[in-house]
């Protein structure tokens, strides 16, 4: 007979506004019982570990600055783009981990222009877009 694993501990984490809800809720568990217990959830309820800052996010950042300064010297962005997208990226450095929602958004919006400006190399849209998606899911 082979043996089964034990369970793995849950946390289900809740933050609520108002009321009661002002602080962090959190229930641990484990197997099945996944329960919050709440009077009421106005924000995102998280089930599993929190998101936080993936490790490798600075490392993509770095890949994609790698990236332009390729297509910088192979013709696909010309100097002032470039130098304006640098910008961007270092105002997305700037204000990463983004632990507030004012700077989740300052990155957000940096990270959009910088797509806007690198829109003719797809490779580099890509990259942010994936960057993006990243950021939009850090809370």
């Amino acid at each position: 007979a082979r043996e089964l694993p034990s369970p793995i501990p849950t946390t289900i984490t809740a933050r609520g506004n108002g009321g009661d809800m002002d602080n962090q809720t959190t229930n641990n568990a484990t197997g099945n019982m996944n329960v919050v217990q709440a009077g009421r959830i106005d924000g995102p309820v998280v089930i599993g570990i929190t998101p936080a800052l993936p490790a490798d996010l600075f490392a993509d950042l770095a890949d994609l600055r790698l990236l332009l300064k390729r297509a910088r010297a192979g013709g696909d962005v010309d100097e002032a783009t470039c130098a304006a997208a640098e910008q961007e990226l270092d105002a997305v450095t700037e204000s990463l981990p983004p632990s507030t929602d004012q700077r989740r958004t300052t990155a957000l919006m940096s990270l959009k222009r910088l797509r806007g400006l690198l829109m003719d190399v797809a490779e580099l849209v890509a990259k942010v877009t994936a960057i993006i998606v990243a950021v939009r899911g850090m809370s």
